[in-house]
């Protein structure tokens, strides 16, 4: 995964998907899917003057359409909320280009203490 962009609240990676994340339909598989939200939804925390990456306390997925081995994806992460102690986050997985087909879109909530 390499950072793209990132700026206060907001963060963009991308990704080529690789033959060992794919499943046996060759594409990419759902839970690597849910780990790139996680983690990147994660970093733009850090985006916001987070110094530690917090606990999950909510992960919600829709997966829209399949990425297949090779393809060019690009994960955009946004800070919805920030409070005390939990921050709201939304990503979004598209492919990278003129397109930006909608492959799966997420709301993440975490939790700091």
């Amino acid at each position: 995964v390499e950072i793209k962009a990132a700026d206060a609240g907001r963060i963009v990676c991308g990704i080529r998907v690789p033959a060992n994340l794919a499943n046996g339909y060759g594409t990419l598989h759902g839970g690597a899917i849910a780990t790139l939200i996680d983690c990147v939804s994660t970093m733009a925390v850090l985006t916001v003057g987070g110094t530690n990456t917090g606990v999950s306390i909510d992960l919600s997925i829709t997966y829209v359409s399949a990425a297949r081995i090779d393809d060019e994806l690009e994960i955009e992460s946004k800070v919805l909320k920030k409070g005390k102690n939990v921050v709201m986050l939304s990503a979004e997985v598209r492919r990278a280009g003129k397109n930006g087909e909608i492959v799966a879109s997420g709301h993440h909530t975490k939790f700091f203490s």
